[in-house]
Order: C-alpha cells, then structure tokens, then sequence
C-alpha cells in the first residue's frame, strides 16, 4: 500500500553534482549567501538551533537569570535554556497564530527577565513591536524561526541585542539534512559567537561524514509514498530512528551532532537549497492557501485564520472532540499519513513541570488536538484531493447527527 507521507525533503539529483564540488570554504560560502539571502551583514553555522540558542545565550545574554519562551514548541527549546544554565519562564500561545504573544512577554519584563525568546510556529511570524526598542534595560531577544525564513529583526536601541536562527534539518523549508544558521546585525556578537564555535565545536569525524551520502540519499528516495510505506513500517527499530528523533523528554541534553561543525557537504547542499528557497515556500503557501479554501467550512476542525505573510511549513488542523488519535489511524490506514508536529505542551513534560506557575490551556489542546496535512512542495494535485476528501469524509462519518444535518 502506497503511504502519502507528512513531510517530505526537496532534494534533486543535480545536488549530489553539487555536493561533490565541496570544499574548504563551502561552509563560508553558505553563510556569505545566507546572510545576503537576509539582508544581514553576518550569518553563522551552527549544527543545530538549540546549539544556535545556547551559544547565544552563553555569549550575549545579561546576568538576568529569566528567559520568556513558549510553552509550545520543541522539547529541545527549553533544554538549551537550561544547558546554558538559565531559567525558562513560560508562557500560553493564541491559536489563532499557535505563537505567544510578544506583547505579553515584554510587559512580563523585571529584574528576573534578561532575554525573550519568541518562535515563528509553524511559519508564522511573531510581530515584534518597535516599542521594544524604548527598553532602557539589556535585553537579548532571540528569535526561534526554525520553521520560517522571515528576515531578521533589525534593533535600533543600545539595550538591545538580537539574533534569529534558523533550522535546516531535512524536514524543513530548507534541508542539509541537519545543520542551522544564526543571522545578526551586530559585530561585537558575530565576533562573540564565532569565538564560542571555535571552542566549543570540533570538525565532523571522517566516519560521520561517510554517513552523509546515504542519509542524503535516503531523504532523496524513501518519501515517495511507494518506498515510503516500507520505510516507515521499519522506521521505528532503535537502530533506523536515532537518524530521526535527538529529542530527549526525560532532560536537557543533546546529541553528539551537536558538538560538530557544518561539513562542506552541507554548505554546498545548503547553497543548492537556498537558490530555490523562494519556489520552496511559494509552493508550500500555495497547497496552504487551498487547504484554507477547501477546509474552511467544515465541522469538526479548527483552522487558525488565514496568514499571508506566512511560510506555512506546516499546515496546522485542530482535530475537537478528541478525534485526534482515531481520525490519524484511519487515514494512515487509507495511505494518508498525517503529522502531529507538536502532541504536548512543554509545561506537561514532567521535567518542566516545576515551572509551570499559570494556566497553559491553549498549549494543552494545541498539543492535544492539533495535526498537520502534508504541504511540501511536491505535493501533487491527486494527493491534494485524496487528503481533502479523506478527511471531511472521516469527519461526516464521525460527527454527531446534529452536526450532519446542519
């Protein structure tokens, strides 16, 4: 049986091509391109965003022990927080953006609270206030645009340092397979974390690097829905899925990948991406803007208003009436595999849970309800219609009486 999968890596055979022209310099490469791609005078390599976010925080964050976060998104968000020996203060999301408030965490600012760091969820991005550039206070703001591609925020008061990261794990708008880039207007921090690379990150050991070509392409020929459905049945052995999951419910920590530097396979791969970033997140808006169309009426499901500005890497669906889980099952046993990016709220993960001083409603039926459709570039129209119709056939069959005759 063919399985249409959540996501799905935009790679092309010409990027092997690319890859084997690497060299010393590839990853400089990738940052100089980067960092023009932003408008941003300095973009630098780092393997992983929560590697990004340490390193920021170790580096340019005031004495102030505090850091404002949200309560939804990746485990690994609030572990480099703790890694780099701060403490998260979390706060709930609106869902109609599935994003926190910016507003609600600058007006939390106090003696405690020396950084804000604020996620693009789902590629929405947060509105930063240029009020915030009346702090008289130090204050780092990070910007956790792991899921987007929007432009830096660019500060203009003396108080305030910023930087923004962005991830490149293969199921992302761009993919090196793994790897990250920070993205700054201020020199004194570029210097400041180019200076932590050097002492904290360590060249790729020769047999990882032997890894790569299979791994590249494994993203390259496993998503097809044909080969995809005997991937993923085979997926879940120990021994296949520690290429996929790093996260760590039980505590902070990281995987060994987070001690390496970007490889020159990356920055060639990177740069092949980053030539057609702008057709990558035009497609995923496209397939966004028609489920929003085709969905929009339908009972059983909550969809966030529509955003124009969004990249859209995920097309998040709020699942009620605790359909969730079921609704998931009988369309993967239809071929149709649909994601749940996010199934918790970081505050219900018992190691967080000490940190939990207020109510986190909206993170919690986020993590409780919410899927993804697939809206990968490579989307085909056929799959478009299969999933569409699937679902709000699901959804008829499933809904009260009440709710079918409306």
């Amino acid at each position: 049986m063919n399985l249409i999968p959540k996501n799905h890596p935009e790679h092309s055979w010409s990027e092997f091509v690319a890859i084997a022209k690497a060299s010393s310099h590839s990853v400089k490469d990738f940052e100089v391109a980067f960092a023009k791609f932003m408008n941003a005078p300095y973009a630098i390599s780092f393997p992983h965003c929560r590697v990004a976010i340490r390193a920021a925080l170790e580096t340019l964050a005031p004495k102030a022990p505090d850091v404002a976060l949200t309560s939804y998104s990746c485990i690994v968000v609030p572990h480099a927080v703790v890694l780099a020996g701060k403490t998260p203060r979390f706060f709930d999301i609106d869902l109609d953006s599935f994003n926190t408030s910016f507003e609600r965490m600058h007006h939390s600012i106090d003696d405690k609270l020396g950084t804000i760091l604020t996620t693009h969820m789902y590629g929405t991005a947060v509105t930063i206030p240029k009020s915030i550039n009346d702090i008289r206070r130090p204050l780092l703001l990070i910007e956790d645009s792991a899921l987007a591609l929007h432009r830096p925020f660019q500060p203009k008061s003396p108080y305030l340092k910023s930087v923004t990261v962005y991830s490149f794990d293969f199921n992302k708008i761009l993919s090196t397979i793994y790897g990250s880039m920070l993205v700054t207007h201020d020199p004194e921090s570029a210097k400041a974390l180019n200076e932590w690379k050097l002492n904290n990150l360590r060249p790729v050991p020769i047999a990882e690097q032997i890894k790569f070509i299979p791994k590249l392409l494994a993203c390259k020929t496993l998503f097809d829905p044909t080969a995809y459905s005997a991937f993923n049945h085979f997926r879940e052995l120990p021994i296949l899925n520690q290429h996929f999951e790093s996260r760590n419910f039980k505590g902070p920590s990281f995987p060994i990948t987070a001690t390496y530097e970007l490889m020159p396979f990356q920055g060639m791969l990177g740069l092949s991406q980053l030539a057609i970033a702008h057709e990558l997140i035009d497609r995923r808006h496209y397939w966004a803007r028609k489920y929003h169309d085709s969905l929009s009426d339908t009972a059983g499901i909550q969809l966030m208003p529509w955003q124009a500005q969004s990249h859209y890497s995920h097309f998040p669906v709020l699942i009620l009436n605790g359909h969730r889980d079921a609704l998931r099952a009988d369309l993967r046993r239809s071929g149709i595999e649909l994601g749940q990016t996010l199934d918790y709220a970081v505050t219900d993960i018992d190691y967080y849970r000490p940190f939990k001083f207020s109510g986190f409603s909206q993170s919690e039926k986020a993590g409780r309800e919410m899927v993804n459709l697939p809206n990968y570039p490579s989307m085909t129209e056929s799959r478009f219609e299969s999933i569409v119709a699937s679902l709000k056939s699901w959804l008829w069959k499933n809904s009260s009486p009440n709710a079918r005759s409306a």
